[in-house]
């Protein structure tokens, strides 16, 4: 069925006939959204490549690290490090990678040390990285991001062929669709006008016969061709200028402070100063029990030794590290966290552990034992609460304990920063000691260990019967941020964790 419009105008004494066609209109916003597509292409190549011919260097970005601030696939511009000059908390900083020899990584600072390296953190990161990074180890300044145009790059180097022509044909249609377009004069048909007829643009007197006064056919259509190719110009300088302008300021452009500015990185979780203190110092296993849902512990030491919850507990609970977001654990009865990966034998030692209670119950705080289960036949490297809230760290075996003085009791409903070491071979005594809130209390000789395999657990588990032990084998309280060491803190070390809560 023909859909026709007839149009009457008093061209020289002569009425118009032209068939519209429902195609013309379909080619020309093809076309139109070719050009668009092929422009916003153009201008982000453009801005890729102006800073890299003024000595920026560009990095491809692969990994989600910082999102949401950086997507995999986006481009980032980053300029040299100003000489001698210290670099400001909040700067994306492209570094060494310490844990990836001859890689670099682009992160966040977070923080600034007293020697003068820097701690960095990825904004999708729960917690710092592990190692700070010396000056000399940073090699850009982030300056720039350019979104998507790594995505081929990226897509090359894993495999992904299938994205890769699919870009590819995208590209082919564009262009065939801005060719077409460009052809098309106008969205209505004038193929049934035939050479000299009224309404011929051909045809002496008719439209587009170069009298200025038409406004009709060629002169008409090729006015609103070319304004619509320029909207779609000035639509794509828009759309450029929205994601280049905030690189103007880079200070601001790249702070820690939030905006919704397209081209502003911001921080997506807090720094956690206490996090990072203990990871500079290389824990085995390190839980934060942030957890809100689930029954596992994440291990944010690097090493993958998460941990299982075991009932009861309940978790979401306020924390007492002011400066360091994040959640605890309560634990109830028979409520224990109990690592899934075994350890053989450790001997020199250190346990760290954040706990609140007003238990009258005592119970078991950390431990060492042979099995997973509710109790085991073998445990020693035990750190417990008498009833009447004093710490201890022995007891297993021999009954050769260090036990914190009478004048402090810690079954207060305070929060309590807890580290006990210890040194000594398996089979001997060890030389124990325990620090609470960042200060020592006492030192001395414990009971010798046993040579075995075996899990670290918190809570609930295997402990003695009798004498000074406990009345309950459960913690009754809220633990966080346990940290198991295989090496010994020094004082200095345990003071600055304390001082990073």
């Amino acid at each position: 069925m023909n859909m026709t419009a007839t149009t009457t105008a008093p061209t020289r004494g002569r009425t118009d006939t032209a068939t519209v066609h429902p195609l013309g209109w379909g080619r020309f916003l093809f076309g139109l959204g070719s050009r668009w597509f092929l422009g916003f292409c153009g201008s982000l190549l453009v801005m890729a490549l102006v800073p890299l011919a003024m000595g920026g260097k560009a990095y491809l970005i692969p990994s989600g690290s910082m999102r949401p601030s950086i997507a995999p696939g986006d481009l980032v511009i980053g300029s040299p490090v100003p000489k001698d000059q210290p670099l400001n908390i909040g700067l994306v900083v492209v570094a060494d990678d310490a844990n990836h020899p001859g890689r670099t990584k682009l992160h966040r600072i977070v923080n600034v040390m007293s020697d003068g390296s820097y701690i960095t953190q990825g904004d999708a990161n729960h917690t710092s990285d592990a190692q700070s990074v010396q000056p000399s180890a940073i090699h850009a300044v982030s300056r720039l991001r350019i979104p998507f145009i790594g995505l081929p790059e990226m897509w090359l180097q894993q495999g992904e062929m299938l994205k890769l022509l699919a870009l590819a044909l995208a590209f082919v249609i564009s262009i065939i669709g801005a060719i077409a377009g460009s052809e098309s004069e106008t969205p209505a048909d004038d193929d049934n006008d035939q050479a000299g007829e009224p309404g011929d643009p051909c045809g002496p007197g008719g439209p587009g016969d170069g009298d200025p006064d038409d406004l009709s056919g060629d002169n008409q259509f090729g006015t609103l061709r070319w304004a619509t190719f320029g909207g779609a110009m000035a639509a794509i300088a828009v759309t450029a200028a929205a994601i280049a302008l905030p690189c103007n300021a880079a200070s601001a452009a790249f702070s820690a402070r939030v905006t919704d500015g397209p081209n502003t990185w911001t921080t997506a979780v807090a720094f956690q100063p206490y996090a990072a203190a203990v990871r500079a110092d290389n824990p085995s296993i390190y839980w934060l029990l942030d957890e809100t849902t689930g029954t596992s512990a994440a291990d944010f030491s690097g090493n993958g030794k998460n941990g299982t919850y075991t009932p009861a507990y309940t978790m979401n609970q306020a924390d007492g590290l002011a400066t360091n977001a994040g959640t605890a654990v309560l634990l109830g009865a028979a409520g224990r966290i109990v690592c899934n990966t075994s350890v053989a034998n450790p001997t020199a030692l250190t346990l760290e552990m954040w706990f609140k209670t007003n238990t009258t119950t005592g119970g078991k705080l950390i431990g060492f034992e042979s099995t997973t289960g509710a109790t085991s036949p073998t445990s020693d490297r035990l750190v417990y609460m008498r009833n009447n809230g004093r710490i201890v760290y022995g007891g297993w075996g021999a009954n050769t304990v260090i036990t914190t003085p009478a004048a402090k009791v810690y079954n207060d409903n305070v929060w309590h920063h807890l580290v006990v070491t210890a040194t000594g071979a398996s089979g001997g005594t060890q030389t124990s000691s325990i620090y609470i809130d960042g200060a020592l209390t006492i030192s001395g000789t414990t009971t010798a260990t046993t040579n075995y395999t075996g899990f670290w657990r918190v809570g609930s588990g295997t402990i003695g019967t009798g004498g000074t032990f406990p009345t309950s084998a459960t913690f009754a309280g809220t633990v966080d941020h346990i940290a198991v060491y295989t090496t010994v803190l020094t004082s200095t070390r345990i003071a600055a964790h304390y001082a990073a809560r």
